[in-house]
C-alpha cells in the first residue's frame, strides 16, 4: 500500500516537472525601488512594474554583452525618475557632459513642466530597433550603447515638450560608460549615427 502511495505522488511530481518544462508561460518582471523624499519622513515608492511589462522583450544579444540590459535598467529608471516626478534623481543619470552642458536648475524647471506624466512603451538596442526595421546597424563601441525608445508623456499645456500629450514620441538615446555605471550621454529625435 505504501509503495503504490509513492508510485502515486512520483507520477504526480514527474507530471508537474514534465509540464512545467513543455509549457511557455509569461514571465512578468518588478522592479520597485524605495525613494525617500526629503519633504516628508515616509518612503515613497516608484514602481516600474507597469512599464517594465510593455518593455519590448529584448532579442539575443551576444551573450557577453550586459551593456544593453544595464542600459535599459538605466533608461527605464530615468523615465521612471521623470513620471513619479523625482526630476534630481533623473538628472543624477546623465552623463558629465550631459549634466555640463545644462545645470540641475534648468533641468528641474524643464522636466517639471513637461513631464507631469510618463509612460514607456517600448526600449530597444538600437540594433535590433534597426534589424526590425531590415536595416544593418554598425556595433556600439566597447563604452557606448544605442537606443531605440518610445515613450507617451504628458505636460502642461497640453504638451509634452513639443509633442502634444500622450502621442507617441520616438527618441534615440546614447549611453556611455562612467566608471561602473552606464549613462545617459545623448537624446535624438533622428537617429544616432
Amino acid at each position: 500500500m505504501k509503495s503504490r502511495k509513492s508510485q502515486i505522488a512520483l507520477f504526480l511530481l514527474l507530471a508537474l516537472v514534465f509540464s512545467a518544462c513543455i509549457s511557455n508561460p509569461r514571465q512578468t518582471v518588478r522592479a520597485t525601488q524605495t525613494i525617500f523624499q526629503t519633504e516628508t519622513a515616509t518612503p515613497r515608492q516608484a514602481t516600474a512594474t507597469k512599464y517594465l511589462n510593455t518593455v519590448t522583450p529584448i532579442l539575443p544579444t551576444p551573450s557577453d554583452d550586459v551593456g544593453y540590459y544595464e542600459g535599459i535598467i538605466v533608461i527605464t529608471q530615468y523615465y521612471t525618475y521623470l513620471d513619479a516626478g523625482l526630476y534630481e534623481q533623473a538628472y543624477r543619470l546623465f552623463s558629465v557632459s550631459a549634466q555640463n552642458a545644462r545645470s540641475l536648475e534648468d533641468y528641474i524647471d524643464m522636466a517639471s513642466h513637461v513631464f507631469k506624466t510618463v509612460e514607456i512603451e517600448s526600449v530597444l538596442p538600437y540594433y535590433i530597433a534597426v534589424e526590425q526595421q531590415g536595416g544593418k546597424a554598425k556595433p556600439d563601441p566597447i563604452n557606448k550603447r544605442r537606443f531605440a525608445v518610445q515613450i507617451r508623456s504628458w505636460g502642461e499645456g497640453n504638451a509634452s515638450g513639443s509633442q502634444p500629450n500622450g502621442a507617441l514620441q520616438t527618441l534615440f538615446l546614447g549611453l556611455v560608460r562612467e566608471g561602473d555605471n552606464w549613462k545617459i550621454d545623448s537624446f535624438a529625435t533622428a537617429p544616432l549615427p
